[in-house]
């Protein structure tokens, strides 16, 4: 055990520690990392982080922007399509929608003819009301991992601020003193 303790300090750890980030900003950056990535906003997601970022450098309250666009990877290529599959059901239960009326077919008819007005309409059906229901349905779980993610980011920021303090005093102790 104290291997794989070792080994997650080294590799994950270390770097964050060499920052010297406060908990506090340690758990904002989880938070604002993963309120983006837990959200159905794929390509937008790190400029969001950076808006954010920007906000938050001006009022005083940083946060540390490549840890924050890292976090924003919860959402990868891998594991996208399982995860809006899931933003979607959760939203089409939260506005009880249904999903006979989302179709496809007069989005297709409507770009073989060219007929604008209709591929308008048929475009709203086929694409801009299932990407609004899976936006609903997205933030519960954003707001939930990003909550989580403020905890534990706080908690691992005071883990570190403890080892940095722990191992200055014990650095310290063992420096040869100069009269």
């Amino acid at each position: 055990m104290r291997f794989f303790r070792r080994h997650y300090f080294r590799s994950f750890l270390k770097p964050i520690n060499r920052l010297r980030l406060s908990p506090l900003a340690v758990g904002r950056t989880a938070f604002v990392g993963l309120l983006f990535g837990l959200t159905a906003t794929v390509g937008v997601q790190v400029l969001g982080v950076f808006l954010v970022w920007l906000v938050a450098r001006s009022i005083r309250r940083p946060i540390n922007l490549a840890i924050a666009v890292l976090l924003t990877g919860v959402t990868n290529p891998l594991t996208i399509a399982p995860v809006y599959a899931l933003y979607f059901v959760t939203g089409c239960r939260l506005v009880s929608c249904d999903t006979d009326r989302i179709r496809i077919e007069p989005l297709i008819q409507a770009l073989t003819t060219l007929d604008a007005r209709e591929l308008w309409l048929s475009s709203w059906d086929a694409f801009t009301m299932p990407l609004a229901i899976t936006m609903l349905g997205s933030l519960p779980f954003a707001l939930a991992g990003a909550t989580a993610g403020y905890y534990f980011g706080r908690y691992v920021g005071q883990r570190l601020h403890t080892r940095r303090v722990r191992r200055a005093k014990l650095l310290a102790h063992h420096a040869p003193h100069s009269p």
